[in-house]
């Protein structure tokens, strides 16, 4: 019997069996027959493990980085018959060799077989070498498969050889991008790149990925994963390993430094991530008028201080003196209320809304509540009545700046008056009479103007500060807390050199603890932690034991010095103090 009708009848006998028993066999297999090598696809994919990306050409892959060669094979004489399933096993030896440092080529070494290789559909397999080389070098690699059926076995075939694969070790990390920036909430897709520094061993990238002026660009970007934490924990990250990560900001403001770590050396590299979140929010038009029973559209706006910390706006959407531009507009939706009730909104909740006033005038306060955050943004609202149809100059409301402060004994804070008319202008050229709430609070200078000053009084104690408008009887108020004692944080330090080392000596601050010692007195430093702000101190240098003149002098604690410092270079002579 020849080959073709003997393999006929089985898969026929083979056939009918199945339809008698009912037994499924699986997918559907190739059915050999008389014909040539087993084949492969043209070029074998090479991919790094955490990445679905197959790398293109010659490639680089860092040192101890896991990777992956596969390529597809098949038996081009195969009949399929979804019916029949041939016991038939493509058997893949995997192979490889690396580059002499001729640059010539071995012979090559078996490395690994597969014995099960993967049933892709349609007569195809799938095989996969998994590597990881720990060895610096030029390799390449290739399949050979054999078709192992019953009875009769095709050719050997032989894939084509894969593209260069060079390995090197990795020696430095970066993120990017670096730094960044988001807001809370939302999303940021971070990479991770790995780099030899290449031949002159320098390295051209800087951690934000900028070149480093003066160097070479022979730096080799290497093909690697790495292993991703974030700290502080300001948001989560996914996936924790791969090329790159996808950073989830939470409802937590402040900076945080994602890593991207290659596990097969432990070398990082990271990126600081800002995370915004809602700081304050400003209510448009602010003060508001609108007549009873009439509507007006009113707004809101949710900020981030940005990077300073500080805000740009005060309540009323004015430029704050003196601060950077950097707020960051935030989004979201706010809830809207008003008190006491003197009108409704629609919509309730919104970017904006319409506030409808009620039958009753009086002012009242707008109030936009960031919805994710909670942060509240106000404003004052006038509900008048018609005078014959129009808004008079009359002023209704009075205002101070800024509305709370937080001052340590001591300290100076401005307040300023503002007087706003019916129309909801600002009256230009206000002046106001300035009283305190609790004396304890503090002094102010002057009694009377646009504006006055408050120096703190004792602590802790709250307060307010008043300014009235002496013509239209309005007046308005700002909160403040006197807590605390402002000290410094800084230090003395001493520097004294002797012709002899062997001089005693001791310094000491009024009652504070004394600092002793003998021999030159080289950065002895006399911590000023428990000294208040604008007292004077007596600083005594005793040179004890010995004919040298004591050093005393004064100094005095302002909450923006530095370090203070004093240097004398000979003792004897009082020309040598210096360096305050």
């Amino acid at each position: 019997m020849n080959r073709s009708t003997t393999c006929g009848a089985y898969g026929v006998l083979l056939a009918a069996c199945a339809l008698v028993a009912g037994v499924a066999f699986g997918p559907a297999r190739a059915l050999a027959t008389e014909g040539g090598p087993i084949e492969f696809d043209e070029e074998l994919t090479v991919k790094i493990e955490g990445d679905d990306q197959a790398l293109e050409g010659d490639c680089a892959i860092a040192r101890g980085q896991t990777f992956y060669v596969s390529v597809e094979v098949w038996d081009p004489d195969a009949v399929q018959d979804p019916g029949i399933v041939m016991d038939e096993i493509v058997w893949v030896k995997w192979y490889r060799r690396k580059q002499n440092a001729d640059e010539t080529w071995p012979d090559w070494n078996e490395v690994d077989e597969d014995s099960s290789p993967s049933y892709v559909g349609s007569g195809h397999y799938e095989s996969t070498l998994e590597q990881t080389i720990t060895e610096d070098g030029v390799y390449q690699f290739r399949a050979k498969a054999e078709d192992e059926g019953s009875p009769y076995n095709d050719p050997v075939g032989v894939s084509p050889t894969s593209s260069e694969v060079s390995i090197y070790g990795v020696e430095y990390v970066i993120a990017l991008p670096n730094p960044e920036e988001v807001k809370a909430g939302n999303d940021v897709e971070l990479t991770g790149k790995a780099y030899n520094k290449g031949p002159n061993g320098e390295r051209y990238y800087d951690t934000h990925g900028s070149q480093i002026s003066g160097q070479s660009d022979d730096d080799i970007e290497l093909n690697a994963s790495f292993e991703w934490a974030v700290s502080p924990a300001l948001g989560t990250l996914d996936p924790t390993d791969g090329v790159s990560t996808t950073f989830s900001a939470g409802q937590e403001g402040g900076t945080c430094s994602v890593t991207a770590t290659h596990d097969s050396n432990d070398i990082s590299g990271y990126s600081q991530v800002t995370v915004y979140v809602v700081d304050y929010v400003l209510v448009s038009s602010n003060p508001t008028c609108v007549e009873v029973d009439d509507d007006v559209g009113i707004s809101a706006t949710a900020y981030s201080c940005g990077r300073n910390g500080e805000r740009y706006y005060d309540e009323y959407g004015n430029a704050i003196d003196g601060q950077p531009d950097d707020d960051v507009v935030m989004g979201g939706t706010f809830n809207w209320s008003v008190s006491p009730t003197r009108g409704t909104f629609d919509p309730s909740t919104g970017t904006s809304t319409t506030f409808t006033a009620g039958g009753v005038a009086g002012w009242c306060t707008v109030t936009a509540t960031h919805v994710t955050s909670g942060v509240p943004g106000s404003a004052d609202a006038l509900v008048y009545e018609d005078n014959n149809g129009e808004l008079t100059d009359e002023v209704v409301l009075v205002t101070v700046s800024p509305a709370q402060t937080y001052l340590c004994e001591g300290q100076q804070q401005q307040f300023e008056g503002h007087a706003w008319k019916q129309t909801g202008e600002e009256l230009d050229g206000a002046t106001f009479t300035w009283s305190v709430l609790n004396s304890a609070v503090g002094t102010l200078d002057p009694s009377s103007g646009a504006s006055t000053t408050l120096t703190a009084g004792t602590s802790p104690v709250c307060g307010s500060v008043t300014a009235s408008h002496s013509s239209s009887g309005e007046s308005g108020s700002a909160i403040v807390i006197v807590d605390g004692v402002y000290t410094t944080s800084e230090s003395l330090v001493f520097y004294v050199d002797f012709t002899s080392s062997s001089e005693d000596w001791a310094i000491k601050i009024d009652d504070a603890e004394e600092e002793s010692g003998s021999g030159d007195i080289s950065g002895v430093s006399i911590d000023l932690d428990e000294l208040d702000n604008g007292e004077d101190y007596t600083v005594l240098i005793d040179f004890e034991g010995t004919d040298i003149d004591d050093i005393e002098f004064t100094i005095t604690i302002d909450e923006n010095d530095n370090d203070l410092g004093l240097t004398i270079d000979d003792p004897d002579t009082d020309e040598s103090i210096s360096g305050f």
